[in-house]
């Protein structure tokens, strides 16, 4: 699991907290690190009516997979450890928008990319 140390003062005495303080009045906490969200989420139409590509840079984390979204309830999420996605039975009307979010093997979350329909 990919972690940061981060350093705090310590506490007061009486302050409630329990942890022990390191030398010199500081604790040290691992704090989980999340991955980054995808970036440059591009979707475009299939080569098949109803269909939809959605495309991604992939995150500089090692052992991470994705989940595409859908934004609209028609369609389910796909999860893949590829860069690409397809989805077949848009219907019409349907705008075709997608996020993406990268998910390491211990399950952390990245903030969603940023939104991307069908042009």
């Amino acid at each position: 699991m990919m972690s940061v140390f981060r350093s705090r003062k310590a506490p007061r005495s009486g302050s409630g907290d329990t942890t022990t303080p390191a030398s010199g009045g500081l604790t040290t906490e691992l704090v989980p690190f999340r991955p980054p969200a995808p970036q440059a989420v591009l979707v475009t139409a299939g080569s098949d009516p109803g269909t939809a590509v959605v495309t991604w840079q992939p995150v500089e984390v090692a052992d991470v997979h994705y989940q595409v979204r859908p934004q609209s309830g028609a369609t389910q999420p796909q999860n893949t450890a590829e860069t690409t996605a397809m989805f077949a039975g848009l219907v019409a009307g349907d705008p075709g928008c997608f996020t993406v979010v990268a998910i390491t093997a211990d399950g952390r979350l990245s903030d969603d990319s940023a939104l991307s329909c069908l042009p």
